[in-house]
């Protein structure tokens, strides 16, 4: 993929019960701007995607809007709403802190994702709108790596998909954005950033393990468990029509 950086299905998981996804119902990627042609024909002719799902910020949407798809239904969803200080730019954070800062910011976003008002009320609309909205979908952010990778985690968990292949898709992320992620950091190298900034700025634009676990235990340590967390009106709140119509849908 040239223009659609980070893409791939939720396909080919196998849930505890040994049941399978359906294969190209739900995609993941980044922001879908300037989308080469032949990538459009891909998602909305072979894959024939129809609802999109939007986790970027509402500055981030103004300044750089999805491309125009005729018949597709398009879902605004800012996860980071209430975020504050974690949608600083990169170059904010690179001036300020050192790798072990950026590592302890990446946990206190994807702590947020999980347990603030506009992640838990994003989560909870994503989910049920899934169930309520016809055809294939395709979820994304900014890089299709944080907001994306904690939404495309628990959809995985609430299929009861496997831990090991939730995380297996979740890493696929620095892999799918090597190429992208060598670009920025060039074009902060050719303006002058120093080394130090670099590497912070690097260390924020990949995923780690340790982020994905510590979004999962800390719903554990609030909610007692993921099952709990889905079902809690402190959590996202989802009825069990919604977790047997998302496995329905999902799975084979």
């Amino acid at each position: 993929m040239e223009t659609l950086v980070n893409f791939r299905g939720l396909n080919d998981f196998t849930t505890v019960n040994n049941r399978k996804m359906q294969a190209n119902m739900i995609f993941r990627s980044g922001e879908l701007v300037n989308i080469a042609a032949q990538e459009r024909a891909m998602l909305f002719e072979k894959f024939n995607i129809k609802q999109i799902y939007d986790f970027r910020s509402s500055k981030e949407v103004t300044e750089k809007p999805d491309d125009d798809f005729t018949g597709v239904a398009y879902h605004h969803i800012d996860l980071m709403r209430d975020a504050g200080g974690h949608t600083a730019s990169l170059e904010v954070f690179a001036s300020n802190f050192d790798g072990q800062k950026a590592d302890d910011v990446m946990k206190d976003m994807y702590q947020d994702i999980v347990l603030s008002a506009s992640g838990r009320e994003g989560l909870h609309n994503f989910m049920n709108s899934l169930v309520t909205s016809e055809g294939p979908a395709i979820f994304h952010c900014f890089a299709g790596k944080d907001r994306t990778g904690v939404a495309a985690a628990l959809l995985l968990a609430s299929l009861q998909v496997t831990p090991d292949q939730i995380m297996r898709d979740y890493l696929a992320t620095n892999p799918a954005r090597k190429i992208a992620n060598d670009a920025i950091l060039a074009n902060y190298r050719a303006n002058g950033l120093d080394e130090k900034a670099l590497a912070v700025i690097e260390t924020m634009l990949y995923v780690k393990q340790d982020y994905l676990e510590h979004s999962f235990a800390t719903i554990e340590d609030n909610f007692g468990s993921i099952a709990h967390y889905f079902k809690a009106n402190d959590g996202l709140g989802l009825s069990s029509d919604v977790i047997t119509a998302l496995r329905h849908q999902y799975l084979v």
